[in-house]
C-alpha cells in the first residue's frame, strides 16, 4: 500500500495566506470601526467617487450646490429658453457711418441685333449700322464683311444705334453689315 504523505505548507505559502486574511480583514473593520459621517471631502481622493459608485438619486437637487451646474450638465430640450436679448448694434456702414444710396437697376433684356446689308463700292468708305428695338440701348457693336477690308470707325451714334465705316480695298463691290449689342439699361 502506498502512504499518503503529508506535505506541511512552505513559509511563502503561510505568508500569503496571513496577508490575505489581513487585507480582508481589514476592510471589513473599516467598514465597521469608522464611526458615521468621519470620512469627508478632506479623506477623499479626487475622482474617486464616480457616478457609477453612486446608488441611483443619491444626489438630489438639495445636495447640489447652487449655480455650479452649466447647461452642458442636462440633457437637450432639458432646460427652459432663456428670455430674447437686445437688438444687437447695426452692421458696418460707409465710411462715415451712413447707408449708402441704392445702386442702378443694372442691364436686362440682352439682345444682339443685326442691321441691314450695306453695298460699298470700290474705293470708297461706306457705313453701316444697327439700331435697337424702342426702350433698348446700344452697350457695343461691330461689323464686317465676308472679304478682308479694314473698319475705319466703329461706335454708337446716339444712344440706340451702333455705326461701323469699312473701307472697301477691292476691286468689286462689297456687300458689309453691322450688329449692335442691345439691352435696357438702369
Amino acid at each position: 500500500m502506498n502512504k499518503i504523505r503529508r506535505r506541511l505548507p512552505t513559509p511563502a505559502m503561510l505568508v500569503a495566506c496571513i496577508a490575505l486574511a489581513v487585507s480582508l480583514g481589514g476592510v471589513s473593520y473599516a467598514a465597521g470601526a469608522l464611526p458615521k459621517g468621519s470620512v469627508g471631502t478632506a479623506q477623499l481622493k479626487k475622482k474617486a467617487v464616480t457616478g457609477a459608485k453612486l446608488q441611483k438619486n443619491a444626489v438630489t437637487g438639495i445636495a447640489v450646490k447652487n449655480r455650479t451646474l452649466t447647461a452642458a450638465d442636462f440633457k437637450a430640450g432639458a432646460l427652459p429658453a432663456g428670455t430674447q436679448g437686445q437688438k444687437g448694434d447695426p452692421g458696418a456702414q460707409g465710411p462715415k457711418g451712413e447707408k449708402g444710396d441704392t445702386g442702378p437697376a443694372g442691364v436686362s433684356g440682352l439682345e444682339i441685333i443685326l442691321g441691314p446689308e450695306t453695298t460699298v463700292n470700290p474705293g470708297t468708305n461706306s457705313p453701316a449700322s444697327a439700331t435697337c428695338p424702342a426702350g433698348k440701348q446700344a452697350t457695343g457693336g461691330g461689323g464686317g464683311s465676308e472679304e478682308k477690308m479694314a473698319i475705319t470707325n466703329s461706335g454708337p451714334v446716339g444712344p440706340s444705334t451702333w455705326t461701323v465705316h469699312i473701307w472697301n480695298s477691292t476691286a468689286s463691290p462689297q456687300v458689309i453689315s453691322a450688329y449692335a449689342v442691345c439691352a435696357t439699361v438702369g
